[in-house]
């Protein structure tokens, strides 16, 4: 039995970050958007969770905005908003522009982050090598060895999902044991 999407942003019981009708609806303004139109809205639905996944499972700069919220967004910095570079103190009116602010970020990058699934079906060989960081790239033909070099982390979104959210990228930290 399929698990149906439960949107709704900051709550205690959502399960993903969009709906087959926003999403849908973002396809619209895009020219290449043929490998989301084909699937079926089943299909659509468990894209839609699979990108919602794996934008929670970054991590994030701030905390979660709602102590019960199931999900990574909406998010908070401490006590301040922060926007462009300048640090504003929270008060409703603000609390209300960030809250939307986020969710239109978050709904963009869910679609972008769809887009390249239903593209890719999960593997895009030239787009995985952007994504984890790729510099170096050989396989075995013949004789030769395959052989991957690797620079900074595996960034695990698109890259259009990813910039869209890049004000909340928690900077790496090295772990020692």
């Amino acid at each position: 039995m399929a698990v149906s999407i439960i949107h709704s942003f900051g709550s205690p019981s959502a399960n993903a970050y969009s709906t087959v009708t926003q999403v849908t609806s973002y396809m619209g303004t895009k020219l290449e958007a043929d490998a989301w139109h084909n699937l079926t809205t089943a299909q659509k639905e468990a894209v839609i969770m699979m990108a919602s996944r794996d934008i929670d499972a970054k991590g994030w700069r701030g905390h979660r905005f709602f102590y019960n919220q199931l999900m990574q967004f909406p998010r908070t910095l401490a006590t301040s908003l922060v926007d462009s570079g300048r640090t504003v103190t929270s008060t409703p009116s603000l609390f209300d522009l960030e809250y939307q602010r986020q969710e239109r970020q978050i709904l963009d990058a869910t679609a972008e982050q769809c887009l390249w699934i239903a593209r890719t079906k999960g593997r895009d060989y030239a787009a995985e090598a952007i994504v984890v960081a790729i510099t170096n790239r050989s396989e075995t033909i013949g004789g030769w060895t395959e052989s991957t070099s690797y620079r900074g982390t595996h960034l695990g979104l698109c890259k259009e999902a990813l910039g869209m959210l890049r004000e909340w990228r928690a900077p790496s930290r090295l772990v020692r044991a």
